[in-house]
């Protein structure tokens, strides 16, 4: 399949009605190509989403394009949409000096979520050569919030990175658990070795809602030293805050975490296999496809479709019989992306297995197993292919059958 009918083709998952093929939508970009082309597509969805579900999916496809600090910039200048220029200002922030110029060249984006993001991203940078831009912008932007944010960015870059640390330290002491919030969101963020003890004690007792932050801080931190305390809380906590454990361990993707993160995929919870099954994938440690096919008999299809979005992630040889075992999977988003996902792996021995979904009774699979034979050339399926769009009642996707079946007839 082309990248552009792909991208056709995720679009209009992201238009779908049903908030699991939005969800699934969001995934399959986000284990794509990064280019700004996905981030802006994403961006345009998120705009109009009400589904908090499906919008943090949207949010952690965002976080997981890693685009380089050209694209970045360029994003940030010509993106028609403003969450997208405003993740752009944000991920520029995490690149360090080489990337204020670009965020200096836009401080006056019409966007005030944009702008706000600038001055954060200028703070973290430290850089001598945002302070009168940002002095400027103290006193000139329209917004009053937004004039304080930029004396504030102000204010972090005349003190530098180490003294933000010690009064972001400070701040975990802080009576207002609202403050002890927000220093853990900006330790995380600061990377600095001094955050891991006060950070992993801030994890480990007192408020839900902080402790929570400070998890997902030590994951953002980026000190594998974290690693055996993150598994402690995660064998030993429930709910958000458990799940706040596993996604922290996913972001160090560290293969000491394998055997807390095997256990977890026996646990009662749905939620806990899931996202135990994406730390695994994050992970990829040896022997990840007999870690991970089991739970492709989960009784929960959310579990069955993360099953499938890992066998595409890891770097296992046997995934591909994995995803061949998938695509007689009961939910047509599984035996879908199971399809697509076998074609981007280029699994040759995958066509004979693909053959029948030809004749599936959901057009996404159908559409799925004929893009996928027609990316692996298995000129055998030419027929096939032409049979399934004779029975195609939708116009669109019998012209879309028909060129596959062409191209594997030439």
């Amino acid at each position: 399949m082309s990248a552009l009918l792909a991208m056709l083709l995720l679009g209009a998952g992201l238009d779908d009605p049903d908030p699991r093929a939005r969800v699934m939508a969001y995934r399959e970009i986000a284990e794509g190509p990064a280019t700004t082309a996905s981030v802006n597509q994403v961006a345009l969805s998120l705009s109009s989403e009400a589904d908090p579900e499906v919008r943090a999916a949207g949010q952690d496809a965002l976080a997981r394009i890693d685009l380089d600090v050209e694209e970045l910039a360029l994003l940030l200048k010509d993106s028609p949409e403003p969450i997208a220029r405003a993740w752009a200002a944000h991920s520029l922030g995490r690149q360090g000096p080489v990337g204020v110029d670009a965020l200096l060249a836009a401080m006056q984006d019409p966007s005030p979520a944009v702008r706000g993001e600038i001055y954060d991203a200028l703070a973290r940078s430290g850089d001598p050569r945002a302070l009168q831009p940002l002095r400027r912008a103290a006193v000139k932007d329209p917004s009053v919030l937004l004039r304080e944010r930029a004396a504030q960015a102000t204010l972090a870059v005349l003190e530098g990175p180490k003294v933000q640390v010690s009064a972001e330290l400070a701040r975990l002491s802080h009576p207002d658990p609202g403050e002890r919030i927000t220093a853990c969101q900006r330790l995380g963020r600061a990377g600095d070795w001094r955050a891991l003890e006060p950070l992993t004690q801030a994890a480990s007792t007192g408020d839900p809602l902080v402790r929570e932050a400070a998890l997902l801080a030590l994951g953002q931190l980026g000190d594998h030293r974290a690693v055996p305390d993150l598994c402690r809380l995660a064998n030993g906590s429930s709910g958000r805050l458990r799940y706040a454990a596993i996604a922290a361990l996913a972001n160090l993707a560290d293969e000491s975490a394998v055997l807390t993160l095997s256990t977890l995929l026996e646990d009662p919870d749905p939620a806990t296999r899931q996202l135990s099954v994406r730390a695994l994938a994050w992970t990829d440690p040896p022997g990840a496809v007999d870690l991970l096919t089991p739970l492709l008999q989960d009784s929960q299809e959310e579990v069955r479709l993360e099953v499938v979005l890992a066998l595409g992630r890891v770097s296992d040889p046997a995934r591909a019989q994995g995803l061949e075992q998938a695509l007689g999977d009961p939910s047509p988003f599984a035996r879908a992306e199971s399809a697509r996902l076998l074609g981007s792996l280029g699994s040759e021995g995958a066509g004979a297995a693909l053959m029948p979904l030809l004749r599936d009774g959901d057009p996404l699979v159908r559409l799925a197993a004929a893009s996928t034979l027609g990316t692996l050339g298995y000129r055998d399926a030419a027929e096939a292919v032409r049979e399934a769009a004779e029975r195609a009642d939708d116009p669109l996707e019998r012209e879309q059958l028909d060129r596959i079946a062409t191209a594997l007839g030439r």
